[in-house]
């Protein structure tokens, strides 16, 4: 353009030129009138003026085409300023790590990024059109050069669209997980929190093996829906690892300990509970089978208390008794076992409780020492009745010997007396 401008002024510089011609040529003719020195003039003057005319055409378009240019470098300039500060901006935005307010930020101002898709792609536009309107006044080369550039701003603006869609995708997909997350560890923490409060509510002593035998089923209960939580509980887990955010998982950790020492805590109290009631169901087991073994020796024993009759009968009911008190190391035995229960028993139930088993055994102590006493007095009178009744029988044989003897002695006397007595 500058070397054609410098042309353009070479041809102006000759305008002095062709009129000194001229004026030579209108001199030429007042002396002499030759048409050819006319018809040169002329000629010469027409050529001039159409190269003149041509070469200000030329220049124009000239101009027209480095306006173009220009326009063209001012638009590829601009929009080639827009994509990359919309790169630098997206790049700040594009990280998926962090708390969901940082990342709820982000999608913020990614989705207003993307707001600004139709300003780009009109820059674009723009500069496609200042391209393609350079093509037809620009040789191969630079045609190749332009296509380059349109086709690397196509891409480049593709890209970028597809980069903004795929991370706000991604940021999206980021705070709904967050969202997730924050709802399972709001529901996880409530539930663990309600169910620490329904175990330490309910740890007080019970008063019967009834209610231990609930609280039992009620921890049972409560120990498998601990249980059927593991499943959220892992689920968590696996959402905060995939969060990245060490505060978040040092407060899952914490919710996790939570869990794992209500479902250890719970199974503790299960093994616990069971033992205590399978201990209340041994006392009371152990209480009934001695009451009723006392129970049905007094009532065996009431049978050989009655010291009436023979002096056989007698020893069949003493007899009876000897037999019956061997079974009493038996029925020892079970009592002491039965105590021992109790003792047991007595450690994990409340103080009602407490005093309810102290008075069972108060009374099974004094019913059993009450049989045993009344074993020992059937004993003695039986005893004592059998040896009354032996001296009795003694006395009775010897009393009748001696009263045959006396009725013998009488009887002898009486006949002899008859015999010696005179006639009367």
């Amino acid at each position: 353009m500058e070397e054609y401008q410098t042309s353009q002024q070479a041809v102006l510089a000759q305008q002095s030129e062709l009129d000194d011609v001229s004026s030579k040529a209108q001199a030429l003719l007042e002396t002499n009138s030759d048409a050819r020195i006319s018809h040169s003039i002329t000629q010469l003057t027409t050529k001039y003026q159409a190269l003149l005319s041509a070469s200000k055409e030329l220049l124009n378009k000239l101009e027209t085409h480095c306006n173009d240019h220009r326009r063209y470098q001012v638009a590829a300039q601009d929009y080639e300023s827009w994509l990359h500060g919309m790169q630098d901006k997206m790049a700040a935005l594009q990280s998926t790590a962090g708390t969901k307010d940082e990342l709820e930020g982000r999608l913020t101002r990614l989705r207003e990024l993307q707001t600004s898709l139709d300003q780009g792609h009109a820059k674009l536009r723009t500069t496609i059109d200042q391209g393609e309107r350079l093509m037809p006044t620009t040789n191969q080369a630079g045609c190749d050069v332009i296509q380059s550039d349109l086709d690397r701003y196509k891409e480049a603006y593709e890209a970028l669209r597809v980069s903004l869609t795929d991370s706000k995708s991604g940021l999206e997909a980021t705070v709904a997980h967050w969202l997730n997350f924050e709802r399972m560890f709001e529901q996880l923490s409530a539930w663990i929190k309600e169910t620490e409060m329904r175990v330490k509510s309910d740890s007080d002593l019970k008063t019967d093996l009834a209610e231990k035998k609930a609280h039992l089923e009620k921890i049972k209960i409560l120990h498998k829906d601990i249980e059927q939580h593991e499943g959220q509980r892992d689920t968590l887990q696996d959402k905060t690892s995939e969060l990245s955010e060490p505060v978040t998982q040092a407060t899952v950790s914490d919710i996790v300990n939570r869990y794992g020492t209500l479902r250890d805590d719970t199974a503790t109290m299960l093994a616990e509970l069971s033992t205590q009631v399978s201990e209340h169901e041994q006392y009371r087991e152990g209480y009934k089978q001695t009451m009723d073994w006392v129970i049905g020796t007094r009532q065996k024993l009431q049978h050989l208390t009655d010291a009436t009759g023979s002096k056989e009968e007698m020893q069949t009911k003493l007899n009876k008794l000897e037999e019956l008190k061997s079974s009493f190391p038996e029925g020892e035995t079970q009592y002491t076992t039965t105590h021992d229960l109790s003792d047991k028993t007595l450690t994990h139930t409340s103080m009602p409780g407490r005093d309810r088993v102290r008075q069972e055994m108060a009374l099974l102590k004094e019913e059993f020492d009450g049989l045993q006493s009344l074993s020992g007095e059937a004993h003695g009178t039986l005893q004592a009745s059998i040896l009354s009744l032996e001296e009795f029988e003694q006395e009775n044989i010897q009393f009748t010997s001696w009263l045959q003897e006396a009725e013998d002695k009488v009887k002898v006397t009486s006949q002899q007396f008859e015999l010696h007595a005179p006639e009367q």
